[in-house]
């Protein structure tokens, strides 16, 4: 799923971030906030970003927060 996340066919990367909110795993943290932190199509990069929402807060926060995601990407 990783891979699918970082595919070169947006539409790809876009189904990869639905399937991944879908069942919320904290496996999948890290993909997740570097996905923001790179993806240049805007609704591709709100995906990821909603689907963070979705982990559970004492989990996401603290990794978001070291991120520091640029302001493009607080959407």
């Amino acid at each position: 799923m990783a891979d699918a996340l970082g595919a070169e066919d947006s539409a790809v990367r876009l189904q990869a971030a639905l399937a991944v909110g879908s069942h919320p795993d904290p496996g999948f943290l890290e993909a997740l906030v570097e996905r923001c932190a790179v993806e240049p199509d805007f609704f591709v990069r709100g995906m990821p970003a909603w689907r963070l929402t979705r982990l559970p807060p004492e989990v996401a926060l603290p990794r978001i927060r070291l991120h520091r995601l640029p302001g493009r990407h607080r959407a």
